[in-house]
């Protein structure tokens, strides 16, 4: 006698909400298919499943005992959700209803879901949520990322046995599993006291829907981070932080990642206290569990070197790059070679070490061409510096070296310009351009792009060549909107650009256009960063300096200071920049006449230099450039 499950009687893990055009349909029929055969998911959907008798009803039930919602998002599926009757906006309404996690899946490339404005008021949040990206060309990877949110993945005897006809096959499988439970059995003592603890084997099945969902939570706050939306990033990614918590010890693996990148998310806003306590953490849990040679743990390490670096500790952070070369291999390891010296020579720059840092640069750019040639290490590489997969068609984060040999360029150039040799930057500044345009992933709408362009109009303005230099900062200026759609004054990068705005145009003689872009590079800043960030102390020294060039010396010298005491506060005064913000601000007293004060500060800057180790005669140089060029932390371009 063959039993049959009525379909009244099956219990379905999913329900797929779908909209029929667009190839809504065919979305979804593929994911059922998929999930049902490769994870063993029960789906409902409702073409398939519905049974004779008010189909209304039957989808209600449907929902309310489904343990997930998958909401599939063909181009424009959320168009028509303000109609009242609409069929899509109803099923999501009673998920809500029902408190059911809903993950979307969308069309590759389409993230006009994320746009709540024409939503009703039931449906907004939505764009708050991670979704996944729907490639046909790739289905086996996203149907793999779609499994893992539902907390399923591929059992090969489940394959096995269902697809088995053979008595001896199932006597095999039957061995087989008794032996592996008596192995269990033996060791388990031994294994429930290991540190960190395993994610596969410690926990259950509901336990696994709870790390899912902050799962979500973090892939969220890794979009949002990426956007350089820090603030949303950093709710979602706490958020994720405060629910793993409370499943998983603080020293597993799987809660050290998440503290990873609340170290790097912090090292963005400026943060620093807070940075090195989660990266340090990590740090423990990585080098405990894979070793100190292990990759993870020498992440971190490059991580805790960069705060070192921002915080102004130069020889801990040289020693910190040096620790990790030493248990690095360097022929086999290029991708960690390049990144940590491409640091250093950041690091050399910062010190006045201009010449070595240029050595360090053109043997890094060497590294780079062997990188180039194999895609899964230049990928290794955004990998290893961003501490989170980057994916394929990514555009600025994509498998290519192309990008870190640009921002290689940029760098050299900028070096050049702290030497004053302003026709060598502008060669390596042509050059990282060049390369961009040239280049597949990048072209002329990647941020590395709209570097190239801000350091160009720099160089113009060296020049005295107004119109090209606002030709090439307009270029800078469009290209983040053209790629996340900001609103003006949104988009953090944009702080120094508008900085840069401000001098060009204070050059051309447009005082009042030039006066409101310094304004809004100050206004951004701290909507983006606080008040207490590097970045905002660049924006009060560049807007000082108009103050300075227009005579207004009273409100160079509040801005000055301003800027010195943002940098004491957070970085303490060892270092360069903040050597020029006193030798700005010597200028401006002494313009004022008070020889007094000028001279206190010009001390100060001397002291910073020699404190450096810095060459001898910097400070002359300081005076000459400072009003345009300052080693500043990277800014988001």
């Amino acid at each position: 006698m063959v039993l049959v499950m009525r379909e009244s009687q099956m219990k379905y893990k999913v329900f797929i909400s779908y909209r029929r055009s667009n190839g809504g349909l065919e979305m979804a029929k593929i994911l059922k298919k998929e999930l049902q055969e490769q994870y063993a998911i029960t789906v409902f959907l409702d073409v398939d499943n519905l049974q004779e008798g008010r189909f209304d009803e039957q989808l209600i039930e449907r929902i309310k005992k489904c343990d997930k919602v998958v909401l599939v998002l063909p181009s424009g599926a959320l168009e028509r959700c303000r109609e009242e009757n609409d069929w899509v906006r109803w099923e999501i309404e009673y998920a809500r209803k029902f408190h059911k996690t809903i993950i979307q899946v969308y069309q590759s490339g389409d993230l006009s879901w994320r746009d709540e404005e024409n939503l009703p008021e039931s449906m907004r949040g939505l764009g708050y949520y991670n979704g996944v990206e729907y490639n046909p060309l790739y289905l086996d990877s996203t149907v793999k990322k779609l499994a893992g949110y539902l907390g399923k993945r591929r059992h090969f005897l489940y394959h096995y046995m269902l697809g088995s006809r053979n008595k001896r096959a199932w006597f095999a499988v039957c061995m087989l599993a008794a032996i592996c439970m008596t192995v269990w059995l033996t060791g388990y003592v031994s294994r429930r006291d290991r540190e960190p603890l395993s994610f596969d084997e410690e926990f259950n099945d509901h336990l696994v829907m709870e790390l899912n969902n902050a799962s979500h939570q973090y892939e969220q706050g890794l979009y949002n981070w990426k956007r350089l939306d820090y603030n949303r990033a950093q709710r979602d990614i706490l958020a994720a932080h405060d629910d793993m918590s409370e499943q998983i010890p603080q020293y597993d693996v799987e809660m050290a990642k998440i503290n990873n990148s609340l170290g790097c998310l912090y090292l963005d806003m400026g943060k620093y206290e807070e940075a090195y306590e989660y990266l340090s953490s990590a740090y423990v849990t990585f080098r405990k569990a894979y070793g100190r040679k292990s990759l993870e743990a020498r992440a971190v390490q490059y991580s805790i070197a960069q705060h070192d670096y921002y915080t102004g500790d130069f020889a801990t952070a040289l020693k910190t790059c040096q620790a990790i070369l030493d248990v690095t291999d360097a022929a086999e390891d290029k991708t960690v070679v390049s990144a940590v010296k491409h640091l250093q020579a950041k690091i050399l720059d910062e010190r006045g070490a201009w010449e070595e840092a240029l050595t360090i640069y053109d043997e890094v750019l060497g590294l780079y061409s062997d990188i180039e040639e194999d895609g899964e290490l230049a990928k290794e590489l955004t990998d290893y510096v961003y501490h989170s997969e980057s994916e394929e068609g990514e555009g600025d984060y994509d498998s290519n070296a192309g990008r870190w040999v640009a921002l290689t360029y940029n760098a050299k150039g900028c070096v050049y310009l702290h030497m004053g040799e302003v026709n060598e930057a502008r060669r390596a500044f042509d050059q990282a351009l060049t390369i961009c345009l040239e280049n597949v992933y990048l072209g002329d709408n990647s941020l590395i792009t709209a570097q190239a362009y801000k350091n160009l109009a720099i160089v113009y303005g060296h020049r005295r060549e107004i119109r090209r230099g606002l030709d090439c900062i307009d270029r800078a200026v469009k290209i983040p909107f053209n790629l996340f759609g900001f609103e003006e004054d949104q988009y953090p990068g944009l702080v120094e650009v508008y900085d840069v705005y401000g001098d060009l145009l204070h050059l051309a003689g447009e005082e009042e256009q030039a006066e409101s872009y310094y304004e809004k590079a100050c206004d951004l800043s701290i909507a983006s960063y606080g008040e207490n960030h590097p970045q905002t102390a660049a924006a009060y020294n560049a807007f000082g300096l108009y103050y300075y060039d227009i005579a207004d010396y009273e409100t160079a010298v509040t801005l000055f200071e301003q800027a010195i005491e943002i940098r004491k506060n957070i970085l303490g005064i060892d270092y360069t920049s903040t050597a020029i913000y006193y030798a700005n601000l010597a200028k401006a007293y002494e313009a004022g006449g008070n020889q007094e004060k000028a001279q206190d500060a010009l001390e100060h800057a001397k002291e910073i230099c020699d404190g450096l180790e810095m060459e001898s005669g910097l400070i002359d140089q300081l005076l000459q450039w400072a009003q345009v060029v300052e080693t500043e932390e990277e800014s988001g371009l």
